[in-house]
């Protein structure tokens, strides 16, 4: 008999437990998106999903120092805002890498491009946020030309690998605005047992602290890593593995979902040339591309990022500049040398540059704008 009551106390207790860890957990989080959203640089927008804060000064991404101006763009320090009019400027293009994060803006390739033309009294005009990809790019390119008579001669589209990735899962064009999309499905899940597991883990990790806390001693206790690999997984696995990069590797995957995500995005640039070309029939269009750690890594000189928007661009008569060799040799090198790039050229335990990534990049850039 007390060993039943005992039975029944410890269920309860586990079940009370269990509740309190949801409650506690939904209230941390409740908090925790509130002051996220009071302090974020980046605040909503109704035409082109978000932008940076207009006249910020303070942290940006990674916690560096970003300035932005009365448009909401990223400038220099000693700047106080660009002329939009100037039918010299240059326009730059990207996500996170162009706008720099993690580092100082004079530090990163845009901000170091920015001062090298603005001695020729022509502004690079930073029109990057983070997790922007093409459907945003054009959308608020057309935004800008509408409301701000925005003026240019070049303009440089710097596409990033998780760009097809963000246009198939996260965003989407309603009644000419980007907006985020719903019911996100992972698609790296298939069978039942995956779906039953994925969501369970997802549930687990959103939704309660304690129980997440354990679960994780149990996995590990079931499933032991060694040391090494285990230090290798903390340090590397994030940046080689993020599932964003995968369209460029896994031919399966690409056949599946990934075309589907390339296709948007060349749509979106189709759409940004033609508008372009309508507001400046002089003006030209490039096309910028880098590496992630995950190619390094890999080895891959032949990642589909590189051959896909290399033959694109040239059947749609678009400039294209590949600065994939700047830091991935066209020779194979050991695991030892493409570990070395990887740390000499990248934030810790991220995909984006570092400073000295950044002033290689620029100057190999500045390099083939020159040409």
């Amino acid at each position: 008999m007390l060993n039943s009551f005992k039975k029944i106390y410890i269920t309860f207790f586990f079940i009370l437990v269990f509740f309190l860890d949801l409650l506690l957990t939904f209230v941390y989080n409740k908090i925790n998106i509130y002051l996220f959203a009071k302090n974020s640089y980046m605040v909503n927008h109704d035409t082109y999903h978000h932008e940076i804060k207009k006249n910020y000064y303070g942290k940006g991404h990674l916690e560096e120092i970003i300035k932005s101006d009365k448009y909401g763009l990223i400038i220099l320090n000693n700047s106080s805002r660009y002329k939009l009019n100037n039918p010299e400027n240059i326009i730059f293009m990207g996500d996170s890498f162009t706008q720099g994060a993690g580092i100082e803006y004079e530090k990163t390739f845009s901000g170091i491009i920015t001062s090298y033309y603005k001695s020729y009294n022509i502004d690079v005009i930073n029109m990057s946020a983070v997790s922007y990809s093409p459907s945003i790019h054009y959308t608020k390119f057309k935004y800008f030309v509408e409301n701000y008579d925005l003026k240019f001669d070049k303009i440089f589209v710097f596409l990033d690998i998780s760009d097809p990735y963000d246009e198939l899962y996260r965003y989407e064009v309603k009644y000419k605005k980007v907006v985020s999309k719903k019911n996100y499905k992972n698609p790296f899940v298939n069978s039942i047992y995956e779906k039953i597991e994925y969501n369970l883990k997802k549930f687990i990790s959103k939704n309660t602290t304690v129980m997440y806390f354990l679960t994780n001693i149990v996995y590990d206790l079931i499933y032991p890593k060694n040391k090494s690999q285990e230090e290798f997984t903390n340090k590397y696995g994030f940046i080689i593995n993020h599932q964003a990069n995968f369209w460029t590797y896994n031919d399966n995957y690409y056949k599946r979902e990934g075309y589907k995500g390339v296709q948007l995005c060349k749509d979106y640039l189709i759409n940004l040339k033609k508008l372009m070309k309508k507001v400046n029939p002089n003006a030209k269009l490039t096309i910028v591309i880098y590496p992630w750690p995950g190619q390094i890594y890999r080895n891959d000189n032949n990642y589909l990022q590189r051959k896909i928007w290399g033959e694109w661009s040239k059947i749609n008569n678009i400039d294209f500049i590949d600065l994939t060799s700047v830091f991935l040799p066209i020779k194979k090198i050991d695991e030892d040398k493409r570990l070395s790039i990887i740390d000499t050229y990248f934030l810790p335990q991220d995909m984006h540059f570092n400073a000295l990534g950044h002033s290689k990049f620029s100057k190999e850039l500045l390099k083939n704008i020159n040409k």
